[in-house]
């Protein structure tokens, strides 16, 4: 078939080119290329079976596309793992830290993950929210006595002013009658 279409090209005019090409409806179809040869009287014919390169393609191409595919099916399930195991618990302590610092209570995790470090990561979080409700409860303690010593400050400052203005008006009062008491006792006195 390939040799009946070569006679028929005028290799003066055409000196190289393609004799048939394969199409991918038919798998027993292949490219043949020619070429005259410039030194010597031969014409060179080169072909292609496109059902031994395929074959040779799939040979190739079929164990790489499963190793590619068993090394995806493993990193998704590794993402997964990670996923469900470090960053969910570890985000649902950030929300947790999150409502610590806004002045809630601390609350235990709905996730629980079986890794020492976040175990150890929600063990810090509680003493660190236990501490700062001491702080708070102390912080309350402190405002309670400031202002207890503020109004007991109040009280004294006016038990102060109370008792200044009674000793001020009882020296008036008594140093008036005291005085003449004094002078008449001077009087009598002098008249001795």
């Amino acid at each position: 078939d390939y040799n009946k279409k070569l006679q028929t090209v005028d290799l003066q005019k055409h000196p190289s080119g393609l004799i048939t090409s394969a199409t991918p409806f038919d798998p027993r179809s292949a490219y043949v290329y020619y070429e005259k040869s410039a030194t010597y009287p031969y014409v060179i014919v080169l072909g292609f079976d496109r059902e031994a390169g395929m074959a040779l393609l799939r040979s190739l191409l079929v164990p790489r596309l499963l190793e590619i595919l068993a090394l995806s099916a493993l990193m998704l399930a590794v993402m997964w793992l990670v996923r469900s195991r470090i960053m969910r618990p570890i985000t649902e302590l950030a929300l947790i830290t999150n409502e610590i610092s806004h002045g809630s209570s601390y609350r235990d995790p709905a996730i629980n993950s079986g890794i020492g470090e976040i175990q150890a990561l929600t063990r810090q979080i509680r003493k660190l929210s236990d501490y700062l409700n001491e702080i708070r409860i102390i912080q309350e303690e402190q405002r309670t006595k400031n202002i207890m010593l503020r109004n007991g400050k109040i009280s004294a400052d006016l038990s102060r002013k109370i008792k200044t203005d009674f000793m001020a008006a009882m020296s008036h009062d008594l140093r008036i009658p005291l005085n003449t008491i004094i002078g008449f006792a001077e009087i009598m006195k002098n008249q001795n």
